[in-house]
């Protein structure tokens, strides 16, 4: 049987599991919102891709890109790749935004982005950025 003094001690027990538990989960609610973009990026909605024409190979050119965010807890996009298959005349644009996730205000917010690119060769190439996409011709 237990005697008082062992109920006080589990009591105490349990008391100081509890406080440890409820510092760890606040220790983990913290890390979560302070995460750097880079360890939560996610490709971003395009609604449009357009481009500045004429185009004229070796010549830099803007493609400007419109899109969505869905809520206050995304980022305006700050980082992308490009990917260019001179053999298909393909290039791939990826776009990423920060999603700190969390408790946000739910809104959609609009952003632009502009990448400068240069085609190496004349004729027609496709342009997708995250799946969206545009044809277009390039002059020599």
């Amino acid at each position: 049987m237990l005697n008082e003094n062992s109920m006080k001690k589990i009591a105490i027990s349990i008391g100081i599991c509890t406080i440890v538990f409820s510092l760890v989960a606040i220790a983990f609610t913290v890390v979560t919102y302070r995460n750097t973009p880079s360890d939560n990026l996610e490709l971003v909605y395009i609604e449009s891709v357009s481009i500045e024409e004429p185009l004229i190979k070796d010549e830099e050119t803007t493609i400007m890109l419109n899109g969505w965010l869905p809520n206050s807890c995304w980022e305006y996009p700050e980082h992308h790749e490009i990917e260019i298959n001179t053999h298909n005349k393909i290039i791939m644009i990826y776009l990423w935004a920060a999603n700190h996730g969390g408790i946000c205000l739910q809104y959609i917010r609009y952003f632009h982005y502009n990448i400068s690119i240069t085609f190496p060769s004349s004729g027609s190439w496709s342009i997708y950025c995250n799946g969206k996409p545009i044809q277009v011709t390039v002059f020599d």
